[in-house]
């Protein structure tokens, strides 16, 4: 493949659910589910489309991004995420904000080069271990709907998975919150389509607190889907607490599907572009069990309008139980971490990175207000995270309060 340059930004597109028409739909298929039909007029906005940007000066890509967005995003994380993927050498940029009912978001460059499509409202994006969140929340969802225990041993739901040594008993729990102590196993080429149930032994050590384990949280989603009797995890993610996804979301494990393609960047240039499942097969070599710890594929604007939509007692039951973290980190809830405390509100925070894609979803239930920002390379945007941070302690403009200010529940330290 050609090298590309880090700063052939293509089109430029915005849109900004709840005041106009959407960005038209890229074509193709759409993967394990069809998709679904865009907002309807009366709850999106209009859309501006940019030129493709033909030089190679940051400053100019970078204003044409920051130019593309409209007015309802808040400046600084725009600016601050226009800049560092340009910099960065990321073909493509989407960051969503959703808040009562509406969405805006801006689209930026190139989703793959070959063929030549760009980013738009729509574009999909791998998310990596964000997608532990919404496995988290289908969880805590199906535990209050009397359908799994969360805190019983996994031995009496699935005694053919092996975890060595077996004792003290593990539980659904604390697989999903990274307290289980299990050992990263990372994927083969050898383990192939089989569940992990056929797979191990999977080895663990003593637990003191959470230790971050993609394998750990890989079990507990096939556990869970077990136990709410699903074939395999992709039946999680059809749970009713996640329809509002079904058709958007999809696992990017194998199966054809429309969407951005990752890049490897090196020095600012481009030198691979991966389909979704292409670049799957590279983090995973073709191993299904490790797909919910971080398969997942969405737009980030269907990401941002399902968090700030969530149900108020879905949210509470989700953040009702947190973990905390001896070494003063964020508290971790099933799928997620649970930030806040010295007199911020509570935000659920997770971010997602595969080699080449970066995501980060941050949803602060005291105002509803979600940020998801996804770029098509590896990068990590941090000083976009801290923008959004920023952004939320910013005073509501309507109500004159702090955001968020009397949100009760656990706190820990901010990330």
């Amino acid at each position: 493949m050609p090298r590309l340059s880090a700063l052939a930004f293509g089109l430029a597109a915005l849109v900004c659910h709840g005041c106009g028409k959407p960005a038209a739909r890229p074509s193709g298929k759409a993967g394990r589910h069809p998709v679904q039909a865009p907002p309807s007029a009366a709850a999106t906005a209009g859309t501006k489309t940019e030129p493709p940007s033909t030089g190679v000066d940051p400053a100019a890509s970078i204003a044409a991004c920051i130019g593309a967005a409209p007015p309802e995003l808040p400046a600084a994380p725009v600016r601050a995420a226009c800049a560092e993927a340009i910099r960065a050498g990321a073909p493509g940029l989407a960051l969503a904000s959703a808040r009562d009912g509406r969405t805006a978001t801006l689209a930026f460059g190139r989703a793959c080069a070959t063929p030549p499509r760009p980013v738009t409202v729509h574009t999909r994006f791998r998310i990596g271990s964000i997608t532990k969140m919404l496995v988290g929340l289908a969880a805590v969802s199906a535990e209050a709907e009397g359908r799994i225990d969360l805190d019983t041993a996994i031995e009496h739901i699935a005694p053919d998975l092996r975890i060595e040594p077996p004792m003290p008993p593990v539980t659904t729990r604390a697989l999903l919150t990274h307290t289980a102590g299990i050992v990263d196993r990372p994927p083969r080429p050898s383990d192939g389509p089989r569940p992990p149930f056929e797979l191990g032994p999977f080895a663990r050590r003593p637990a003191t607190g959470p230790a971050y384990s993609n394998t750990g949280f890989a079990l507990g989603a096939w556990v869970l889907a077990r136990a709410l009797g699903h074939d395999d995890v992709h039946g999680l993610f059809a749970e009713p607490v996640l329809a509002p996804l079904v058709g958007r979301a999809v696992l990017a494990d194998g199966r054809a599907m429309e969407g951005a393609c990752g890049h490897l960047v090196e020095g600012g240039t481009v030198t691979g572009e991966f389909t979704l499942a292409e670049d799957y097969a590279r983090f995973a070599h073709g191993a299904a069990w490790v797909a919910p710890a971080g398969a997942l594929a969405v737009a980030p604007a269907d990401l941002a309008r399902f968090l700030s939509d969530l149900p108020a007692d879905a949210v509470r039951r989700w953040t009702a139980r947190s973990i905390r973290d001896p070494a003063g980190g964020p508290a971790w809830i099933p799928g997620a971490r649970l930030a806040g405390g010295d007199g911020r509100p509570a935000r659920i925070v997770m971010t997602g990175r595969t080699g080449t894609f970066w995501a980060l979803a941050v949803y602060e239930p005291a105002s509803r207000r979600a940020w998801v920002v996804a770029v098509n390379a590896g990068t990590p945007l941090l000083a976009t995270k801290q923008a959004i941070f920023d952004a939320l302690d910013l005073r509501d403009e309507a109500t004159g309060a702090v955001a968020g200010s009397t949100v009760p529940g656990p706190h820990s330290p901010a990330p």
